[in-house]
């Protein structure tokens, strides 16, 4: 149910869950279930959807079934616009990976689907990872294992 009013909100699960105080309940929507720490939050949660819908309410001229299927209509914009920008996010990722495969191409001993592996000027050994949004790491290989990496968003 809160992914439905979430929706019927306007809001996708990112706007949602990573802007503002409501990230501690993504597991609501996506298990289902409310864990035991979380039961007293729950009417503070309820109040302040019920807020956000009665200013929804508020600026409707009138109230009727039809408008209220019309606002259930709405709640395909966030679905949509989600999907939209996750390929959007995939291609950024795409393209950002071939930039970086084109600065390191003198360097590299080893290309994966996600990963550069590269060995710099000093001999060292360097993991460039990457993920969504694009998120990279770059992480330098010590003899005794990995040392602290850089983590860019």
């Amino acid at each position: 149910m809160l992914g439905y009013y979430r929706l019927l909100l306007g809001l996708s699960q990112k706007e949602f869950y990573s802007k503002g105080p409501f990230g501690r309940f993504k597991g609501f929507e996506e298990r289902g279930e409310i864990p035991p720490h979380l039961e007293d939050q729950v009417p503070a949660l309820c109040s302040s959807l019920i807020q956000s819908a009665q200013l929804l309410v508020k600026g409707l001229d009138d109230l009727s079934l039809s408008i209220v299927h019309e606002l259930q209509l709405l709640t395909l914009g966030p679905q949509l616009r989600g999907g939209s920008n996750t390929s959007i996010g995939q291609e950024a990722t795409k393209e950002f990976f071939a930039i970086m495969k084109s600065l390191v191409a003198d360097y590299t001993k080893e290309i994966t689907k996600r990963t550069i592996h590269i060995q710099n000027d000093s001999k060292r050994n360097v993991l460039i990872e990457f993920s969504s949004d694009p998120d990279v790491s770059i992480t330098e290989q010590l003899r005794d294992g990995p040392s602290a990496g850089i983590h860019r968003d």
